[in-house]
């Protein structure tokens, strides 16, 4: 009984401190901050907001170099105040990310960290963004530019591992029923809308278009509900600790109704 309390009060401290001992026992050398150039001006919003995903492709940075060596001081500020940042949730707003760090081990990205006013994702795990953070985050920012970001691979794959073939016999079934003899032996492209988490469980969906031979058709309100629920229940996205529920991803799923045709033109992407 005594040895299970242990292990269980051993459990829930590591738990807690799993991201704090990550920057040494994971050997972390460097640090990459990106700052966007409108960091702590909260007149100014992106719209859409940006993710940690489409960060570097809509934010206009600064870039820092922190070494543990060189810049010693400010590295340790910075790993202090992300070891002791409070856990929250994802929440149902998006996050407007001002600021990403790769965080290094020799010349290989560990894991990386998106802040913005209020949140932090690091890592896959949400934090709340503290004042002090901030205020190390604005002394980088007023520091001599240093380093390039262009070395560094990005993580917006998105792809499905699970659940293409499921989704395209689904809508191979589906759309004839649908759309009767105007589709008997047209082609036809499905196009949809989702958005999934960072363990790439599906968690929304849209139905954009249904086009058959070009013609856009018009989706019956009860075919995209079924669709979306069958989409949540079966398709499955990789992982991806930088995706949140607020990234779009589309699909396009294309096929012929023609018998003739062979199946190997179909496809979903």
């Amino acid at each position: 009984m005594r040895y299970s309390i242990v292990c269980l009060l051993l459990s829930v401290f590591t738990q807690a401190c799993a991201h704090a001992g990550g920057f040494r026992s994971l050997g972390i050398d460097s640090v990459l901050v990106l700052v966007d150039e409108h960091w702590g001006d909260t007149c100014i919003l992106s719209d859409p907001p940006v993710t940690c995903l489409t960060f570097r492709e809509y934010s206009q940075t600064k870039r820092y170099v922190l070494r543990s060596g060189d810049s010693g001081m400010t590295f340790r500020h910075l790993c202090d105040e992300l070891d002791v940042l409070p856990k929250c949730q994802q929440g149902k707003a998006p996050m407007d990310v001002r600021c990403k760090m790769y965080f290094f081990s020799s010349d290989t990205v560990m894991f990386t960290a998106c802040v913005d006013r209020y949140k932090t994702l690091l890592d896959g795990e949400y934090y709340l963004t503290t004042k002090r953070l901030h205020k190390v985050i604005g002394e980088i920012a007023k520091m001599r530019e240093t380093g390039a970001a262009d070395y560094v691979k990005t993580c917006d794959k998105h792809e499905i591992v699970a659940g293409k073939d499921s989704l395209l016999c689904f809508l191979q079934k589906r759309i004839p029923l649908l759309f009767g003899c105007s589709a008997k032996a047209g082609s036809v492209d499905v196009l949809l809308s989702c958005m999934a988490d960072g363990k790439g469980r599906n968690v929304r969906a849209y139905v954009s278009q249904v086009l058959i031979d070009g013609v856009k058709m018009k989706i019956p309100e009860v075919f995209a509900e079924e669709l979306k629920g069958f989409i949540n229940k079966v398709v499955r996205w990789n992982e991806n600790k930088e995706r949140t529920i607020f990234d779009l991803m589309p699909i396009r799923v294309s096929f012929s109704l023609n018998e003739k045709t062979n199946d190997d033109k179909s496809t979903v992407d």
